[in-house]
């Protein structure tokens, strides 16, 4: 079925029928005990909202002070103030306003009348301090405006067709990541106004990508598209971290040449030198068994993954840890195959071990289980491994969900998930638990976090290392082999090995590498292992819900604000709902 556009949806896909609510006592229009309506507004241009996102409170004391209404009575009343933006048809709005309510601040209207913007995300000039807002539709082209000056600050070509999402890089502000139509993925950078890397090609998306998500720790991200796959893309490798860091330098040549030609009398004008971008054909992870149909929304919570098609759920799930060993496993038996000898299989080994080390951080628990880098170079070729293996932990029911795009949130905690349906109802769970936010207990993270130590520098035999393969010492706690599921699949290459004949020095030497070699592989088999044990507590009901009697069309995106209080919810009839989820009292006012 093509896709189709307009006040009707993006599309209208047929839907399995509705799941249960846990929260179906709540009556249709209203919200759940502990919940509030806010405030609605309707925006005059009439045309279907499709994008809402929340400015970072760091960056709002710019905002704030070029707000031509800054007195109270316009901030919405008493409590901490936020700010968000919205988009549809050719207009973008600005809103300020806290739990007592909320009003607009800016509007602007693009002069194509043949725009239709689907996505807007907020991020900040860091050479100024200005609040950005980055917003994109139909035309391809992405807008960035100035919200503190209210001027125009730049617009980023290269799409050749509609762009669905924007993101902004957790950690760099100056990264925005945008999702097309034209199956690509391009990450910019606003300081050197040019694209870094296009991530398109050979095992890319296939069809429409319509939606993208950070790792909040930023060194890789998640996409999804019309080819019912999601796909995760690593940013901690050589050539994409070099593009980065070549699109600074840019900035930097082209800032100098603009100042002098200003010094010189001349118009204040970049330097007409072309950038070119890094070109990546091959993500870290790939799947398109999770989802039958089209992949709408998708997002990170902390190392898991939340994605939503066109059946009425969203699905908590991960990557299948069993899959990543056998491609370690493989990838080690083919490096000692090879017959290059000890100092390759080392090399390739190390790799895979740096991969596996990237995936984790101690602070946000065990991150998915992959490879990435060159170490995902390794397996292109390698048709005998299973990819794309994953395993669902939670299905969050959304019932009356029939549209696609429509677009979910996840908090700043990364404990709690809100989406809309096509009645007009917010739905919002807490996947993991009331007030979980890890995977794994305080002390197993501190016993891994223990284990992780530097190796000494490589010996000279090993110069052709890439600077980020490193060693590191194995957890000092892992569970036991009977109590971590996977641990015992698989044979171990170190268990099929054949003695080396006697006298024969080479076959000797070679084989002492192949064991060192085995036990660094069942050294990440053991962290993957530790992954795979780690204790999940989904809890797949809605928790609250949130409506209003006159809130009947679909909506189309939701957002948290930055202290997760409140959620903002966008429809198809050109409306805005705001929700207090943290009220003192039920009901709305």
């Amino acid at each position: 079925m093509a896709a189709r556009r307009g006040s009707s949806g993006k599309g209208r896909r047929q839907a399995s029928a509705p799941r249960p609510s846990s929260s179906a006592h709540v009556p249709v229009g209203s919200c759940s005990p502990g919940a509030r309506f806010v405030g609605y507004a309707r925006e005059s241009h009439g045309q279907p909202l499709f994008a809402v996102a929340f400015l970072d409170e760091e960056y709002a004391a710019a905002l704030s002070d070029a707000e031509p209404y800054a007195d109270e009575s316009r901030r919405g009343g008493k409590g901490s103030v936020a700010h968000f933006a919205t988009a549809g048809g050719r207009c973008i709005t600005l809103y300020q306003g806290s739990e007592q309510g909320f009003e607009p601040i800016q509007a602007y209207t693009d002069e194509d009348a043949g725009e239709d913007f689907y996505a807007v995300r907020w991020t900040v000039d860091v050479a100024t301090g200005a609040p950005l807002i980055a917003a994109a539709g139909k035309r391809g082209p992405i807008k960035v405006l100035d919200a503190a000056r209210m001027q125009a600050h730049c617009v980023l070509h290269g799409h050749g067709d509609a762009v669905n999402d924007i993101r902004a890089h957790p950690t760099d502000p100056s990264l925005i990541l945008s999702s097309s139509k034209d199956e690509s993925l391009r990450l910019w950078n606003l300081l050197a106004k040019c694209a870094v890397a296009v991530f398109a090609g050979e095992r890319g998306h296939e069809s429409e990508v319509l939606a993208a998500d950070f790792h909040p720790l930023g060194h890789c991200f998640a996409s999804a598209g019309m080819d019912n796959s999601v796909k995760v893309w690593g940013l901690d490798d050589a050539a994409v971290a070099g593009a980065v860091a070549a699109s600074y330098e840019f900035a930097e040549s082209a800032a100098v040449a603009t100042a002098a030609a200003a010094g010189r009398g001349g118009e204040e004008q970049r330097v007409l030198r072309p950038f070119h971008a890094t070109l990546v054909q091959f993500p870290a992870y790939s799947t398109d068994g999770v989802h039958s149909d089209y992949v709408d929304s998708c997002a990170f919570l902390g190392n898991l993954l939340v994605s939503k098609s066109t059946d009425s759920r969203l699905l908590l799930w991960c990557p299948d840890v069993s899959a990543r060993l056998r491609l370690l496993r493989s990838l080690a038996r083919e490096a000692r195959a090879s017959g290059a000898g000890a100092h390759t299989g080392a090399r390739e080994v190390d790799d895979l071990l740096a991969a596996a080390d990237a995936w984790h951080d101690p602070d946000m628990g065990p991150l998915l289980a992959g490879e990435t880098g060159e170490a995902a170079g390794l397996a292109e070729d390698d048709e005998e491994i299973e990819e794309g293996a994953a395993t669902v932990l939670a299905e969050l029911p959304l019932p009356n969900a029939s549209l696609w795009f429509v677009r979910f949130a996840v908090d700043s905690s990364h404990t709690r998930v809100a989406a809309g349906n096509d009645a007009g109802d917010v739905f919002v769970w807490e996947p993991m638990g009331p007030g979980a936010a890890r995977r794994v207990t305080d002390e197993e993270a501190a016993d891994f976090v223990a284990g992780q130590v530097e190796a000494a520098s490589a010996s000279s035999g090993d110069a052709g290392v890439p600077p980020n393969s490193r060693r590191r010492s194995p957890p000092s706690t892992t569970p036991a082999a009977s109590e971590t599921p996977g641990a015992s699949t698989g044979t171990s290459p170190s268990a099929t090995a054949e003695s080396p004949a006697a006298g024969d020095d080479a076959q000797s030497n070679l084989s002492s590498a192949e064991s060192e070699s085995s036990d660094e592989v069942d050294e990440v088999a053991e962290r993957l292992a530790f992954i795979a044990a780690a204790p999940l507590r989904p809890s797949p009901g809605a928790v609250m819900t949130l409506g209003h009697a006159k809130s009947t069309k679909a909506v189309r995106q939701t957002a948290f604000s930055p202290d997760g209080r409140l959620v903002v919810a966008v429809c198809d009839d050109a409306t805005v709902w705001c929700y207090d989820t943290k009220a003192p009292h039920p009901g709305a006012p």
